[in-house]
């Protein structure tokens, strides 16, 4: 028997959209999902069906986003909240179309998204690399020393994301002695190449050659300590455990600061913002404009003067 639409919930559409975002990357897939499942909790605790759902719901769910953790205490970063928002709005634009029209077009039309801070771009200094590379060298698992190298090099070297090492194949690897190149699948399953410089195709070769375990029908670049893929999530827990024991203070450590620090120094070393643009994988160059900017801070900071110093 069809469901009535006046009586379908969240999580009975979610059913429906998980379907719909199945061709999306793994990893996005989960970011939509894990995101939406919370907000059809929260609605099915309100009593709410998806037809019943007005901005003004919305909104009141992103008042509950923004209490702060029970886990951590601290309340959601803007960041994050907007990207709440950004999978309701996309989901809720879904439930519209003609094909669903399980509520006005209008809703998803009216929602209002979060305003996101304007923070400092803080990249990684070259005295924070070392340490890094230090605390791994003390590592007592050879595999796991060469392994971690090559992950920092190729993240520092090409500014690739999480996901994309993540899913690095070893056919889309290609190391010559005088060139090397990788292939990622970037957001929108776009596939570009990002050449590798002396250090990094130095250290990822070896880690390949003489350190990755051959694993029947496993041809991902990067395993975890199981033998099998790397996790966004595992990459993550390592990085943080070597900033924890390289004593790193006033900078996340995580694959996206390795990005933040390769495309600032690319600019720095006299790089061009188009170049730049297509190497990170941005669809707009107006996106990569925001390492212009960080560059122009910290000169300011580098630069500035003292007002109150110089008064006689």
């Amino acid at each position: 028997m069809a469901r009535k639409r006046s009586t379908i919930t969240v999580l009975d559409a979610l059913s429906e959209y998980e379907f719909v975002i199945s061709e999306l990357s793994e990893e996005t897939q989960v970011w939509y999902v894990r995101r939406l499942k919370r907000f059809a909790k929260w609605c099915a605790e309100k009593r709410l069906h998806v037809p019943d759902l007005k901005p003004a719901h919305v909104a009141g769910y992103l008042q509950e986003l923004r209490k702060p953790s029970v886990r951590t205490g601290k309340p959601l970063s803007t960041y994050t909240l907007h990207g709440h928002m950004r999978c309701i709005r996309t989901f809720l634009f879904w439930c519209a179309k003609p094909g669903q029209r399980y509520l006005p077009l209008e809703v998803a039309q009216n929602l209002v998204m979060p305003k996101v801070d304007t923070k400092v771009i803080e990249p990684f200094s070259i005295q924070q690399l070392q340490a890094m590379h230090v605390a791994n060298g003390q590592n007592v698992f050879p595999v796991f020393v060469a392994r971690n190298k090559a992950i920092m090099d190729v993240l520092v070297d090409t500014g690739i994301r999480a996901s994309e090492l993540c899913n690095l194949q070893l056919e889309h690897v290609h190391i010559t002695a005088k060139e090397g190149y990788i292939k990622v699948m970037g957001k929108g399953r776009k596939e570009r190449e990002v050449p590798l410089g002396l250090k990094s195709r130095k250290s990822l070769n070896e880690y390949i050659k003489r350190f990755r375990p051959s694993i029947h029908n496993e041809n991902h670049v990067f395993l975890g300590n199981k033998q099998s893929k790397m996790t966004v999530t595992g990459l993550d827990q390592m990085l943080r455990r070597l900033g924890r024991h390289a004593k790193i203070k006033g900078v996340r450590v995580s694959a996206h600061t390795f990005r933040h620090t390769m495309a600032i120094n690319f600019l720095l070393q006299g790089g061009d913002i188009y170049v730049l643009s297509r190497l990170l994988g941005h669809e707009s160059v107006q996106v990569t404009e925001v390492y212009l900017r960080a560059i122009k801070s910290m000169e300011a900071r580098k630069t500035g003067k003292s007002v109150l110093d110089n008064l006689k």
